[in-house]
């Protein structure tokens, strides 16, 4: 038997987290590590006070739904107080879900996480800014199927299998920051979003074969341990190697495999307040950590951090005989093999920067330099890999008029605030050779987020990156200097022209 209500409960909240709370946010704001911080700030204090206030259980579920409701009225137009609400609307529930899963049939976990992650894929590439009604359909969907389940329940007498195995916590959190780490490096890959790269139905299917297999098949506890460490490590691979077909039927089985054991360690648990403990660590820490590793573009190191548990399967708690030992080391080596081959550093061949303003009633001022520095890299051989920071010395930054340049230096307090740097967080394709760059813009001691129009041409052995954008120094806490009796204008228009070596 199985409990429609309990399925319409958890498809719907978990569905509202990974289209609203997780791919919705993160889009919206374009990844900007200042504001979507306010999301899990609010989730740890929400999912806290959910564990630890005394209230009873559906009074508490019912005032994070009342949240959940106002911000889903709310969006797209968020902004970080309502991200914080949001935070901690979606982490009060969680701890909450997990106790009524408690309640439900393996049938009800099948039915509610496969029709969670088919409407996931289906609506993945859908319009974030499109989602409005969506948050406020499955926010209502989800209370509607919380305030049935209970009595449903207690009609089929309904309770879940207790022959689990449970895991420690640091083992829950490194699966979820594996996966973390993927997911949100593939969301904004070109080349490998396999969500939009026309592999809907193949991540959709191995999303369902796993939770069966989850039920199905099973394996010892370190048996678990070993085959989802391994998928991961698989996922991986097939990453860097450029493989988007196989990609697509190895992780979303593993995401789903490793959710429904994560599940069912997490219902064994008997109090609220350490299911609450947990999920601070997991839902929040853990997932945190993988945004920043993508962000960072430091998915490359990362993988090397698969060794550490990998050997510790390989090599604990079993008398190993020296030929098996060397048999794992080799097998270790030819894993490590292919991650020397993802990363490298670019090397700067040119450079030019210039500067266009104008002052009113005079001619314009052109300030240029040829004296750059850059720290970029590439993790794979796409474009959209490509990070790291450009900048110069504004003593550097010259024009034809010297006078005119001690005006702009003293603009900028150069002596104290010498570099203006550039810091590239993630690319975006939205045409051939046409690309918008997300970055941070330092200048004057100010840090701004900036999204700037960039054509890239990737040949063989250079890569060559030509932008346009415009600059207002009123932005960076500086008032545009005057010059006689006029005022240098507000607008910079600034020209840049770099070309990298492989």
């Amino acid at each position: 038997m199985f409990n429609p209500f309990l399925i319409l409960f958890i498809f719907s909240e978990l569905s509202f987290y990974l289209l609203i709370a997780q791919t919705g946010v993160v889009e919206l704001f374009h990844s900007d590590l200042s504001l979507i911080a306010y999301l899990p700030i609010g989730g740890v204090i929400g999912t806290l006070l959910s564990a630890f206030v005394h209230l009873p259980t559906r009074t508490k579920t019912y005032i994070f739904f009342f949240l959940q409701a106002f911000v889903a009225m709310m969006y797209p137009n968020l902004h970080p107080i309502l991200l914080f609400i949001l935070g901690i609307a979606v982490g009060g529930l969680s701890p909450l879900l997990i106790n009524a899963l408690k309640n439900g049939s393996k049938y009800d976990f099948i039915i509610a996480l496969t029709a969670s992650y088919l409407l996931g894929t289906l609506l993945f590439t859908s319009d974030v800014a499109q989602r409005g009604s969506l948050a406020i359909i499955l926010t209502f969907f989800a209370i509607f199927g919380y305030a049935f389940q209970t009595i449903m329940t207690k009609k089929l007498n309904l309770s879940f299998q207790k022959n689990y195995f449970s895991y420690p916590l640091f083992m829950m959190m490194s699966w979820v920051f594996f996966d973390s780490s993927l997911f949100e490096t593939l969301s904004r890959s070109q080349d490998m979003a396999i969500w939009r790269g026309g592999y809907s139905y193949e991540i959709m299917f191995f999303h369902a074969l796993g939770i069966l297999a989850a039920f199905t098949f099973r394996l010892k506890r370190n048996g678990q341990i070993s085959f989802i460490f391994s998928l991961f490590f698989i996922s991986y691979l097939f990453y860097f190697a450029k493989e988007p077909l196989l990609l697509s039927i190895v992780y979303p089985f593993v995401i789903s495999y490793y959710n429904i054991i994560l599940l069912q360690s997490l219902i064994k648990i008997k109090d609220l307040k350490t299911i609450g403990i947990f999920m601070v660590w997991i839902g929040w820490v853990a997932s945190g950590l993988g945004l920043m590793v993508a962000l960072t573009h430091t998915l490359a190191f990362l993988t090397l951090l698969f060794m550490a548990p990998l050997i510790g399967l390989f090599f604990s708690k079993n008398k190993i005989q020296k030929r098996s030992i060397a048999m794992n080391k080799i097998f270790i080596l030819l894993l490590l093999l292919p991650l020397s081959l993802f990363s490298q550093d670019l090397q700067l061949k040119n450079g030019f920067i210039q500067a266009h303003t104008s002052v009113f009633g005079d001619a314009t001022i052109e300030p240029a330099i040829k004296k750059i520095t850059t720290h970029l890299s590439m993790d794979t051989d796409s474009i959209n890999s490509l990070h790291g920071t450009i900048s110069f010395n504004l003593l550097d930054f010259k024009s034809e008029e010297s006078d005119r340049d001690k005006h702009m230096l003293e603009m900028f307090d150069a002596k104290k605030y010498t570099d203006i740097s550039l810091k590239i967080q993630n690319i975006h394709q939205t045409a051939d050779k046409e690309y918008l760059l997300y970055g941070m813009l330092t200048m004057h001691g100010v840090q701004k987020a900036v999204q700037l129009k960039t054509k890239i041409i990737n040949d063989t052995n250079t890569i060559n990156l030509n932008s346009h954008f415009i600059v207002k120094v009123s932005d960076y806490d500086m008032e545009p200097p005057s010059l006689l009796f006029f005022t240098v204008k507000d607008a910079v228009s600034v020209d840049a022209n770099i070309t990298l070596i492989k």
